[in-house]
């Protein structure tokens, strides 16, 4: 999250409701007005990864984001997708559902 940190990360998902198991995946959201900025900070450290897309509802209407995938050397894979910053402000990110940003269920902010 701190190597993340200039993209307003949040966390969600079942690592962050506490249910996660040894093998759950972790869920990122990243905040961006740049789309390509997280993918060339992906670049310029080498951090393999796969691309791909999320289609999202923000602001009342769906867009279609970036998403990235990494797998770490045990075989966990971190999704991250990448928002604008207008949806940092967009709902609610506390503990509980929050259906106007994306399908994850919960979501957090760690500094």
């Amino acid at each position: 999250m701190r190597l993340l940190a200039e993209f307003h990360p949040y966390l969600t998902g079942s690592v962050l409701s506490g249910t996660a198991g040894l093998q759950s995946d972790i869920n990122l959201m990243l905040f961006s007005d740049d789309a390509k900025a997280v993918l060339l900070f992906l670049l310029k450290r080498d951090i393999e990864f796969a691309d791909g897309e999320w289609k999202v509802r923000v602001g009342g209407h769906e867009e279609t984001v970036p998403s990235y995938t990494l797998t770490g050397e045990s075989g966990i894979q971190t999704h991250i997708i990448v928002l604008p910053e207008n949806a940092r402000h967009s709902g609610s990110r506390r503990r509980r559902p929050t259906r106007t940003l994306l399908r994850w269920s919960h979501c957090w902010r760690f500094d």
